[in-house]
């Protein structure tokens, strides 16, 4: 097995995939209290209560993917500067990092300063990296690039930043949830995301 740090996350390969070593793996993480949400690869999901598949996270590569995902566990206690928000993380006291799903870490900011955007416009709705290209391409007037312009990239292209685009306020912007349960009731998982003109934005995931 091969474990890879991701700051505020965890990644573990198991060789072979083997079905078995992967449903023990995730049922000792579900047990751990420095593990929150855990996700396993599809059609593993489902063999271990409280786990979500990957594909929710937009993580199940067919060749890629690690067999098993953990976010780190984080709460909403200030942390030594008085900032809320505190995370475990695999780099030592003090470390911050990426990759895990601590509302706080999720909600930073996008700045987009140029003559094609609005000016000293704060826009609520929801963006990611799989955004930045297209968003690009459609500013340079690219638009046969089919992989963008299809969607199958991943992003969208994120028209309310532009001058001339639409409120953030008209694009329907939805909210939605899952929660499963796991052995115990206090071990329930839930998921929480945004989506946006059919694009999802993961908001936060804990276990309870």
């Amino acid at each position: 097995m091969i474990v890879a740090s991701d700051g505020e996350a965890l990644l573990f390969y198991v060789e072979h995939h083997a079905p078995d070593r992967v449903t023990r793996l995730a049922q000792f993480l579900r047990q751990q209290p420095w593990a929150d949400v855990v996700f396993a690869a599809p059609g593993q999901a489902e063999r271990v209560p409280g786990t979500f598949s990957l594909s929710l996270i937009h993580a199940a590569h067919p060749t890629r993917a690690a067999d098993v995902v953990i976010s780190m566990a984080w709460s909403d206690d200030p942390n030594q500067f008085g900032v809320r928000g505190s995370q475990t993380v695999n780099m030592g006291s003090g470390a911050n990092g990426h990759g895990g799903l601590n509302p706080w870490l999720v909600h930073n900011t996008l700045l987009a300063i140029g003559p094609d955007f609005k000016r000293e416009t704060k826009i609520s709705a929801p963006a990611g990296i799989p955004d930045i290209a297209p968003t690009i391409l459609a500013l340079l007037g690219i638009t046969d690039a089919r992989e963008f312009a299809s969607g199958t990239a991943g992003g969208r292209v994120l028209r309310e930043l532009f001058k001339d685009g639409p409120s953030d306020r008209s694009l329907g912007i939805t909210h939605g949830g899952l929660t499963i349960g796991g052995p115990v009731p206090e071990r329930r998982s839930e998921v929480k995301w945004t989506s946006v003109a059919g694009h999802d934005y993961v908001d936060s995931g804990q276990k309870r």
